[in-house]
């Protein structure tokens, strides 16, 4: 089975998708049975063990499909954009969702269509979308994150068939570490951008100065926002308990883990975006961490009660929270031990092909 992916959302080397979904794809490809190949227009991007086509823009006609686009407030166009794109050969196709241009693409192909969703904001989708994609890929498949996007699609009047299938958490990178007694040091990791919460779990860990002297917070993750976050922390006078690291490799950050007594996210829902798996947060309940996180977006869905859900932008939901680990040790050392038992019951690599397998049958 010869199988194309096209232009995975914000394909990068260091993202969640080659944290969490390339390395499905990879170890498919290692079988008798799938041949995978990227669709990709970044000649600096590579993914070992997966052929790559690379993309060539025309670019008058990329300029004429951004320029009508923002004009006419479409969502879609079919301005083929791409020179060399043929999917001829291939049996299947497997691209972002419902929400993107690129879908149009596929308006023709008459083999297996697999929409890649991950959008998971609230929103009302406008009726020409919904009509176009009912019309179009009505008989296509949706793999989606996690279980609110099936909601958001029926709230819509999207006639889809949807399949939750998470990212795939490869636990034999992730030593596991039995933590029985909170001793304050807290990891985050993640870009520095306004949706990513920051300023509140900065200004949590400030508030509880004298109700955890020992707390700290290591930040690992760049991003616009480094300077203001930075600013922040020396105006707070907090300097010596939380520290900026900046970007960390997937593999040493893996590592680092061992060093800490509880992950801490804060995902807020913006009108453009909501979290929807939130791979940090899982990583780290593979390796035993305990995990303090928000009700944003999909991630309620995929950690349901394995971790410690606060609401977004509340500071004191943040302080309790961090209390309840530092003082009550049978629910934190139950945190750590269930978090990893219930990644390798739901997302380990083995489950999660056999989930795509049938999928792509």
């Amino acid at each position: 089975m010869k199988i194309a992916v096209f232009k995975p959302t914000n394909i990068r080397i260091d993202n969640s998708f080659a944290t969490g979904q390339h390395i499905i794809f990879e170890a498919l490809n290692k079988l008798d049975d799938y041949e995978f190949t990227y669709f990709i227009d970044d000649e600096k991007t590579n993914f070992n063990g997966i052929n790559t086509k690379y993309l060539k823009i025309d670019s008058i006609k990329y300029f004429l499909q951004k320029v009508i686009r923002k004009v006419f407030k479409l969502f879609y166009m079919n301005i083929p954009a791409y020179k060399n794109l043929d999917f001829s050969q291939f049996d299947v196709v497997i691209t972002d969702g419902i929400h993107y241009p690129l879908i149009s693409y596929l308006e023709n192909f008459q083999g297996k269509i697999i929409l890649n969703d991950s959008i998971t904001t609230n929103y009302s989708l406008d009726k020409k979308r919904v009509d176009y994609v009912n019309k179009y890929f009505k008989d296509s498949i949706v793999v989606v994150v996690n279980d609110k996007i099936p909601t958001i699609y029926k709230n819509n009047n999207l006639k889809l068939n949807t399949y939750t299938i998470g990212h795939a958490i490869d636990i034999k990178k992730i030593n596991f570490k039995q933590r029985s007694y909170f001793n304050g040091k807290l990891i985050s990791v993640g870009r520095l951008v306004e949706e990513k919460g920051y300023k509140y779990i900065i200004q949590a860990i400030k508030n509880l100065e004298n109700t955890c002297p020992f707390l700290s917070l290591d930040i690992y993750g760049t991003g616009p926002l480094y300077d203001l976050i930075s600013e922040q922390i020396k105006e707070l006078k907090i300097d010596s308990k939380v520290t900026l690291f900046g970007f960390i490799d997937n593999n040493a950050l893996l590592e680092k883990l061992n060093d800490y007594d509880a992950f801490i996210s804060h995902p807020l829902e913006m009108s453009y975006i909501a979290e929807a798996f939130h791979m940090g947060n899982m990583e780290a309940m593979a390796n035993g961490l305990p995990v303090i996180t928000t009700d944003c977006g999909g991630v309620p869905y995929v950690v349901k009660n394995h971790a410690i859900i606060t609401e977004q932008r509340n500071i004191i939901s943040i302080e309790k929270a961090i209390v309840q680990i530092m003082k009550d040790e049978p629910y934190y050392t139950q945190l750590s031990r269930d978090s990893r038992k219930y990644i390798e019951n739901e997302y380990i690599l083995e489950i999660i092909i056999n989930k795509w397998k049938l999928i792509l049958a």
